[in-house]
């Protein structure tokens, strides 16, 4: 017999005490534990928050960064008039 574990869900007031308390360097599976969810679902809910990018970009050294894309040609193959 196999046992699945069911996660529950988080309120959306749940959602924001997790994601302000890992915002205040609180560990992963400290808020597993206090949340009684899996350290995977924690990442789920960091991550479908954006808070993942938010931590990388705070962590990284360069502190103006571009989140425009670059504005390039599209490439253009060459057409032979010939139909080939």
């Amino acid at each position: 017999m196999t046992f699945q574990r069911v996660q529950r869900e988080l309120s959306p007031e749940e959602i924001a005490r997790l994601r302000a308390l890992r915002a205040g360097g609180k560990r992963l599976k400290w808020l597993a534990h206090e949340f009684g969810i899996s350290h995977q679902t924690v990442s789920r809910y960091l991550r479908d928050s954006g808070a993942a990018l938010v931590e990388a970009m705070q962590a990284s050294p360069v502190r103006e960064i571009e989140v425009e894309p670059r504005r390039e040609p599209m490439p253009v193959r060459a057409v032979s008039g010939d139909g080939r």
